[in-house]
């Protein structure tokens, strides 16, 4: 592990990760995908953030808040595919809405440079694709939306988050499931969520140094 690990709050069971690791976290709603998203994406200090999320980008950062805890307002910056009824602020943006991968890419991008320049390290997250690809007319759309926020994220070596439920409904492409399957191929490090007999619970898989099977989530 090198000496610019990136580490994560004492309330998630997971070790350090190298700059420019990408995660997909899977796991029903019900058992606290929201709030385990959030957790990941917290930054620490001299980092940044900078996240998509489908709703809109008020209601993200209510949610930043509540689970992740504490950030800097000038450092953060969120893209809604909802608009935002607060104040408007130039960090944060909507788009028309979970179709528009074009403006969302831009608009990321925008955002991660304007906030990275700032900053000594971005995390960046998405909450979550499922909206992504159930609007999504096809799917290899989608991928390549993800393969350039994946490589982003390594040429900037900070860390990417994106969270889905593989219950949620994606369109016409067969299960959320497969879906699931499909996209995790784009990252380096899967962490899978369930509902375990005395509460949530992760696995880490496709990472070294991770603890072994399943380990329960405060």
């Amino acid at each position: 592990m090198s000496a610019n690990a990136i580490s994560f709050g004492d309330d998630v069971p997971l070790n350090p990760v190298d700059a420019g690791t990408n995660l997909l976290v899977s796991g029903p709603t019900d058992a606290g995908l929201k709030s385990l998203v959030h957790r990941l994406i917290a930054p620490g200090e001299g980092e940044g953030l900078v996240s998509i999320t489908t709703d809109s980008g008020d209601a993200f950062l209510r949610d930043q808040r509540q689970h992740g805890g504490a950030y800097d307002d000038d450092a953060t910056g969120v893209v809604g595919c909802a608009s935002s009824p607060g104040t408007p602020d130039e960090l944060v943006r909507s788009v028309t809405g979970t179709a528009d991968l074009s403006a969302l890419s831009m608009e990321f991008s925008a955002l991660s440079d304007d906030v990275g320049y700032q900053t000594d390290r971005l995390r960046s997250g998405l909450y979550s694709v499922s909206p992504l690809c159930e609007s999504a007319s096809d799917m290899r759309d989608v991928y390549r939306f993800l393969n350039s926020v994946v490589s982003r994220n390594r040429r900037s070596r900070g860390v990417f988050v994106c969270g889905i439920d593989p219950e949620a409904n994606v369109g016409e492409f067969g299960s959320g499931e497969n879906i699931t399957k499909g996209i995790s191929m784009v990252f380096q490090g899967h962490v899978e969520l369930r509902d375990g007999a005395t509460g949530p619970e992760i696995r880490v898989t496709g990472l070294d140094g991770q603890p072994d099977g399943w380990q329960s989530l405060d």
